[in-house]
């Protein structure tokens, strides 16, 4: 999972309402290069980002979009679990996560 770009005004699914609605998404992500990796995550509503276990940054309450950011450090090849737990409240669903590396000499 290196990019989740959602905007839902309407119901996720079919059989879902428009709001009061939540998910958890997972994945493994594989760095690329060794160096420190910066995941930017944002949602309108609640949001954290876990990765390999640890919760790093989030925002869980009910806000319009708001954005946090963190580093990890990484090396090349190594595996990383992500999750991120989100919920919608009211009016519309959004959320973004982001990375990007930074490579170390």
């Amino acid at each position: 999972m290196e990019k989740v770009d959602m905007f839902e005004s309407q119901s996720p699914r079919e059989g879902i309402k428009a709001d009061g609605w939540g998910m958890i998404l997972e994945s493994e992500l594989t760095s690329p290069e060794s160096g420190e990796m910066v995941f930017s995550i944002a949602g309108d509503d609640g949001y954290r980002l876990i990765i390999d276990g640890k919760e790093l940054c989030g925002d869980w309450g009910d806000h319009a979009e708001t954005s946090r950011l963190a580093t990890i450090k990484t090396t090349k090849g190594q595996k990383h679990s992500v999750r991120i737990e989100y919920y919608d409240n009211e009016y519309n669903g959004i959320l973004r996560l982001k990375t990007m590396m930074i490579k170390k000499p």
